[in-house]
């Protein structure tokens, strides 16, 4: 409001304006209050979420962390795993081979009993060594005695494949075993990775809505702050208007109280300017004046002195 208009205006109307324009000062100030808290409260939310956010990633962290670890145990129980299929293929063939040698060595030694074979050789033995025997019957021993050992060692060696058969069949189901074993803990890890990964996704989903509804905020608190400044810049507006009409009554009371004053000063000098005069024909009929008689009369220079 312009200084010009403020003049036009009575002190009532001023006081008036005054009056309203506190009324709306303080209806400013009161939501610019509010705002602040409730900026100040939407920091601290967007702080919060922020925080959580924080947290949410250190969680990611170390679920990856866990997941690298369970990816190394993978690759550790895979390789493990392909060593022991490896290891059963050459098991499997070395089964083959024993069952071919057992195949080719089953008739040969059909129905052999290995405790007669032995006696049998002993007794031939004993016999070549304790007997005079002519060439011809020399010759014969030898041969039963060759044959008998050849039969023997091909008993012996069929002995001893089975023996490797068997072995070879309880290493096939100790190495089946194992593969099974691994297997599991494959399928076990792989159902922890599963698990990891639908937490991580779980956790990136939230930290994505939380992201938005920080976003959101943002754009409220921007919002907010805006508002805040137009409202600090009306309440600055009317703080400086209310200052202007403060100053302006003050002026007015200032000069209404000068003028009041003016006004007694004036009273009070007309008062005595009257008791001057009734003192001065006090005066001219001669009769005897006080000193403050004569002091009124000089004041209006009613009393010359010759």
């Amino acid at each position: 409001m312009s200084l010009e208009k403020l003049e036009s205006l009575s002190l009532d109307d001023l006081m008036k304006l005054y009056n309203e324009l506190q009324q709306k000062c303080d209806e400013v100030r009161a939501k610019k209050i509010d705002l602040q808290n409730t900026i100040r409260s939407e920091v601290n939310t967007i702080r919060s979420l922020s925080q959580d956010i924080k947290q949410l990633r250190l969680q990611i962290r170390e679920l990856k962390e866990k997941k690298n670890k369970l990816l190394e145990s993978l690759r550790e129980h895979r390789s493990n795993l392909s060593s022991l299929k490896e290891e059963l293929n050459t098991r499997y063939s070395k089964l083959r081979e024993i069952k071919r040698q057992v195949r080719m060595l089953r008739g040969i030694v059909r129905d052999v009993d290995l405790s007669q074979l032995e006696h049998k050789l002993l007794e031939l033995d004993w016999f070549y060594q304790t007997h005079s025997l002519s060439p011809e019957e020399e010759k014969e021993i030898i041969e039963k005695i060759k044959r008998i050992s050849l039969k023997l060692q091909t008993a012996k060696k069929y002995s001893d494949l089975m023996t490797e058969l068997n072995k070879t069949l309880e290493e096939i189901d100790n190495l089946k075993s194992q593969i099974n074993d691994v297997r599991s803990s494959i399928g076990e890890i792989k159902e922890k990775l599963t698990s990891i990964n639908e937490k991580i996704k779980s956790i990136v989903e939230k930290i994505n809505q939380l992201r938005s509804e920080i976003e959101d905020r943002r754009a409220s608190l921007n919002k907010m702050v805006s508002d805040l400044a137009k409202l600090i810049e009306t309440h600055t507006k009317l703080s400086n208007e209310l200052k202007i009409l403060e100053s302006e009554i003050k002026r007015r009371r200032l000069l209404l109280k000068a003028e009041r004053i003016a006004q007694a000063i004036t009273r009070r000098r007309e008062q005595l300017r009257e008791l001057a005069l009734k003192v001065y024909k006090k005066y001219q009929r001669g009769k005897r004046l006080t000193l403050e008689e004569y002091r009124l009369l000089m004041e209006f220079n009613l009393l010359k002195i010759e």
